[in-house]
């Protein structure tokens, strides 16, 4: 539905000498007079903290929404109208490296393919955002996001560079010479891979077709950038007077949640 046409209930389609009632039409609604014109695009996000958290500082000890709130979720404590807790959920053991298939819920096994949930989403609602998704690490490349072929998800690591992406403006001009270049590698890539996969075997042409997956992927995003490339992006003050330090865990983590709030 339009964001600004609305029409009477008892509107009709009117040709010559004919009159015929239109069905009922969400811009019909009352409600839909109501709506805000621009709504405000919902977000998602899905975190992971991999020093792990202490249960009796995290879970309440009654059910339901009566419940006393433990020290860690004090700070949040204005939010308990919104707020939802959940325990009781387990993924299959598989030590500390099982962290990077906790949003793929996926039982722990080497060398098996992920997908994780915030890709699904992404899929479905990203297009609607200058950015489908965007993943943050406090601490190395560690990845917990996967794309449908089972390809990591590249993690920003430095709150400065994440807030450039976001809030700083872009020159088109370089940014169209950059999307040229990248057009050229990535139809190299595909024109080798055609002649490479002709000599392969059935079993190595499947991970060939998840490779080339991952090149069609990028050739969307190019495009999606140039659409979004005409709308200017918004602005914001920098949360922090001065650039936390990647190299700091939790220094560089305080700033990326400071990043999430703009």
């Amino acid at each position: 539905m339009s964001g600004t046409w609305k029409i009477s209930r008892k509107s009709f389609l009117k040709g010559s000498g004919a009159a015929l009632a239109l069905p009922w039409l969400e811009a019909m609604s009352p409600s839909a007079y109501a709506k805000d014109q621009h709504p405000k695009k919902k977000r998602l996000v899905m975190g992971v903290y991999g020093l792990g958290w202490y249960a009796e500082d995290f879970f309440p000890k009654e059910k339901g929404s009566n419940y006393t709130p433990p020290h860690n979720i004090k700070p949040i404590e204005k939010y308990r109208d919104k707020l939802t807790i959940v325990q009781g959920l387990t993924n299959s053991s598989g030590g500390h490296a099982s962290i990077v298939k906790v949003l793929a819920c996926t039982p722990f096994a080497q060398g098996q393919k992920l997908f994780s949930v915030d890709q699904l989403v992404a899929e479905k609602f990203g297009k609607e955002t200058r950015f489908p998704s965007l993943n943050f690490s406090a601490k190395g490349t560690f990845n917990i996001s996967w794309n449908r072929a089972g390809v990591p998800q590249r993690a920003i690591t430095n709150c400065e560079q994440m807030f450039d992406l976001l809030f700083k403006p872009s020159d088109n001009r370089t940014k169209e010479a950059e999307f040229k270049e990248q057009e050229s590698i990535l139809d190299g890539l595909v024109d080798e891979a055609d002649r490479l996969s002709r000599r392969l075997g059935k079993a190595d042409r499947q991970k060939l077709d998840l490779y080339l997956y991952s090149v069609r992927e990028a050739e969307k995003e190019i495009q999606r950038q140039r659409l979004w490339m005409a709308k200017p992006k918004p602005t914001a003050e920098r949360p922090f007077k001065k650039a936390p330090d990647s190299k700091k865990y939790f220094e560089n983590m305080s700033g990326m949640y400071k990043l999430m709030s703009l």
